[in-house]
């Protein structure tokens, strides 16, 4: 029976990420083990390159569940648009960018520019992203499941969430999950798991 380490929100600080799995008993080298990471792997802190390796490693042994957070469609965005803008500096988009640029100046061989190759590092990751994950009980996703506004302006989980389309995944990468619940959105049969809003939010 599989055991999921579930954590979110790393945002390239490799040494608590690694501190936390071990204190949790995380053994890489046991077939039952597996991470599930809530969305948010990169930006912001300054351990990019061994976040990047390690979640790569875990991938390739299929270990690591990976499921998109509103920061991996940040990087997508700023690529796609092939400029930054002032929220790519302020979320630390551009400082995800210039670490992969850094710690694999091998790669720039004047064939490729900047965005193809952080594009195809990261191209096995986001290959393997989902939206969300479900166990028989947990329901994990990055901000919220996809909602439909009703007519008085509040909303509910939309009933087909499984089938969401891919635009409005993206856009429950946003919500605070925490807050949806304290409104009253849950599922009646299983707990949904979120990361992007810190958790002193819920406690305060």
């Amino acid at each position: 029976m599989a055991k999921y380490f579930v954590c979110s929100d790393i945002h390239s600080a490799y040494t608590p990420w690694m501190k936390a799995l071990n204190k949790a008993g995380f053994d890489e080298n046991n077939p039952d083990h597996k991470i599930i990471v809530c969305g948010d792997l990169f930006d912001r802190l300054d351990e990019t390159k061994y976040v990047y390796e390690f979640a790569l490693d875990m991938i390739k042994k299929d270990k690591l569940i990976y499921i998109m957070g509103n920061h991996e469609l940040l990087m997508r965005d700023m690529l796609d648009r092939g400029i930054p803008l002032w929220h790519d500096r302020h979320n630390g988009t551009m400082k995800t960018y210039y670490q992969l640029l850094e710690a694999y100046s091998n790669k720039m061989d004047g064939k490729k520019n900047p965005n193809e190759i952080v594009r195809e590092l990261l191209q096995p990751l986001y290959d393997k992203m989902v939206n969300y994950f479900e166990t028989k009980h947990y329901v994990f996703c990055h901000g919220f499941l996809p909602v439909v506004r009703q007519s008085d302006g509040s909303y509910k989980i939309n009933q087909r969430w499984r089938r969401a389309s891919q635009t409005n995944w993206e856009k429950a990468t946003w919500p605070n999950g925490m807050e949806m619940v304290h409104n009253g959105l849950y599922l009646k049969n299983k707990t949904i798991v979120v990361g992007h809003w810190h958790t002193s939010w819920a406690r305060a």
